[in-house]
């Protein structure tokens, strides 16, 4: 078999197949073998018919059709071992020659990973800041505790800034209702901050029973272009007013909250705090590092197979980010107007700095000698089926390939990631709790 190579533009490679007549013939064999056993030829088994008969049933260009793909897949296999190539995707393929008696030929465009050229690592350091729990912080946290304990009873009096009121409610704009914007027995707590900047405050001294008609701009950093920044007109029906008592801040209080006294509960909510504000300095620290060996690092031209594999990704993880907020994909792009291949496309810049992630650490996983050993691959697998065990059908996904091969990756991915830490983010100095 004859095989050539030869790189195009964007990370694709050419190959030719020329498969000599007299090198068919093993390929001729094993296809009218695979044919015979789906034929009934009176006298033999199927399976067991000589050639020549299988010929005359089916004709010598049915043979040669079926032996093509067994040609085609081996020419590949060593196309790719002969040329140390890392192909992705699947191969298009097109067959330009395949009579009988004759050569076959064949044209292949596949794309491959392109080249990657990573910084020098010694060069990089990224330091990880010092966190602490400022003055007041704890006390504010117990404050927002206290408000989510606090009781409620309904109330013909005025709303303070502490209640909570349910009303039904119209947004408007230019007479007309915007879309979601009508709601019934919508509760609005007026101690907090609303989406729309002044809601709030329109309703502190509102009663039971009463209207409220008024007009606020939304803010412009609203999903919809259409409604950003515009003048929003709010007809609200004021149904009930709750008035909110907060419980007293004392050993009974503490005692609720798995402690036996308020400087305890104090000790105990700075800790967590102070791990909680560690873990986002680290999550910081470590994308700083991630994104400094991205932007020192030189790529080939990414192919456009993986480009949109991410995209694909992508949209499919913000499709599920908007059901759990209780919005459909297709409302969502009826809001703002676009089609989902526009936004797809918004995705792209993201999508190719994935992409660039991918290669970047597959490079460096094989660098630092990163390797996933079945008894780690099992406990991931055994982790994942505890977070889905809701999911009757995670046992079968489970046995995926690609799934499992997914799974392989991002583990490899984090113990690179722990790796690159150990050398690149400064140790932190973190404050003591006292």
């Amino acid at each position: 078999m004859q095989i050539t190579c030869e790189s195009k533009p964007k990370s694709l490679v050419h190959i030719t197949l020329t498969i000599p007549v007299n090198q068919q013939e093993p390929f001729l064999q094993k296809a009218a073998e695979k044919i015979s056993k789906n034929l009934k030829v009176s006298g033999f088994r199927p399976g067991h018919i000589p050639f020549d008969i299988v010929k005359k049933e089916v004709g010598e260009m049915a043979i040669l059709e079926t032996a093509a793909d067994e040609m085609i897949q081996k020419g590949l296999v060593d196309a790719v071992k002969e040329n140390s190539l890392h192909t992705i995707g699947q191969p298009k393929v097109e067959i330009k020659k395949l009579t009988p008696g004759n050569d076959v030929e064949v044209d292949v465009e596949w794309a491959k990973l392109p080249e990657t050229k990573l910084p020098d690592i010694s060069t990089i350091s990224v330091e990880e800041k010092t966190v602490a729990i400022e003055e007041g912080e704890v006390e504010k946290a117990i404050e927002e505790i206290r408000k989510m304990r606090a009781t409620e009873a309904a109330t013909t009096k005025a709303a303070t800034a502490e209640d909570r009121v349910v009303v039904d409610m119209e947004i408007l704009v230019e007479n007309v209702a915007i879309e979601g914007g009508t709601t019934k027995d919508h509760s609005i707590y007026l101690s907090e901050d609303s989406y729309v900047p002044g809601l709030t405050e329109k309703l502190i001294g509102a009663k039971k029973d009463e209207d409220k008609d008024f007009f606020l701009e939304i803010p412009k950093t609203h999903y919809s272009k259409m409604l950003s920044g515009k003048k929003a007109q709010f007809k609200i029906k004021v149904k009930e007013v709750f008035e909110r008592t907060l419980p007293e801040l004392n050993e009974e209080f503490a005692k609720g909250l798995g402690t036996t006294s308020i400087d305890e509960l104090k000790k105990m909510l700075k800790e967590n705090m102070l791990r909680d504000k560690q873990a986002k300095e680290t999550e910081r620290a470590t994308g700083e590092m991630i994104d400094t060996i991205l932007e020192k690092s030189t790529f080939g031209e990414i192919p456009e197979v993986l480009i949109e594999s991410e995209k694909e990704r992508l949209l499919g993880e913000f499709k599920q980010r908007l059901t759990d907020q209780g919005m459909t994909l297709e409302q969502y792009l009826k809001d703002i107007k676009k089609t989902p291949e526009e936004m797809g496309e918004g995705f792209k810049e993201q999508a190719v700095k994935r992409v660039k992630g991918s290669l970047v650490f597959r490079d460096l996983a094989d660098i630092e000698k990163i390797e996933i050993s079945d008894e780690e691959l099992k406990l991931e697998l055994e982790q994942v089926k505890k977070s889905y065990q809701d999911n009757p059908q995670i046992d079968e996904k489970l046995k995926d390939p690609n799934i499992i091969d997914f799974i392989t990756v991002n583990l490899r991915n984090r113990k690179t990631t722990a790796k690159l830490r150990e050398k690149l983010v400064k140790k932190q100095v973190t404050q003591k709790t006292s």
